[in-house]
C-alpha cells in the first residue's frame, strides 16, 4: 500500500506554519512542520517527505542553506521555496540548486496546491 504524500512545512512563523498545515491537510496531504532550518534538517534526516515547502529567511541558517543540507540526505528533495522578500540573489541560488519554484508571499493558494501537486506526481 502506497504511503499518503508527505509534506515538510518549513517557516518560523507559527501562524503560517499552521495556516499552510491546515490547508495541506484538507486536500488530503500528510503535513509535519519545523520552525528552523535546523528543525527542518533534523526532520528530513529522519522521515520520508514527497516535498518540501520552506521560507527562505529565517533565524539560524536560512532556506537555501537547509536545502543543500537536504540535498546532501538525498538529491531528488523537491523544494518549494517562498519568501516575502525580493531576495533576487537568493531566488536565483535557489534555482540553480535545482528548488522547483520561489514563491512570493503572501502566496496565491491555488497556485501552492497546484504546484505542490505537479511536483508529487512526479515522484
Amino acid at each position: 500500500m502506497a504511503h499518503p504524500t508527505s509534506i515538510l512545512v518549513v517557516d518560523d512563523h507559527s501562524a503560517m506554519r499552521a495556516t499552510l498545515r491546515d490547508i495541506l491537510q484538507d486536500e488530503g496531504y500528510e503535513v509535519q512542520s519545523a520552525s528552523s532550518g535546523e528543525e527542518a534538517v533534523d526532520a528530513f534526516q529522519g522521515g520520508h517527505f514527497d516535498a518540501v515547502l520552506m521560507d527562505v529567511r529565517m533565524q539560524g541558517i536560512n532556506g537555501v542553506e537547509v536545502f543543500r543540507r537536504m540535498k546532501t540526505v538525498s538529491d531528488s528533495v523537491k523544494v518549494i521555496l517562498m519568501s516575502a522578500f525580493s531576495v533576487e540573489e537568493l531566488e536565483e541560488e535557489s534555482i540553480e540548486e535545482g528548488a522547483i519554484a520561489f514563491l512570493p508571499k503572501p502566496l496565491d493558494m491555488e497556485n501552492l496546491i497546484d504546484l505542490i501537486g505537479e511536483t508529487v506526481s512526479s515522484n
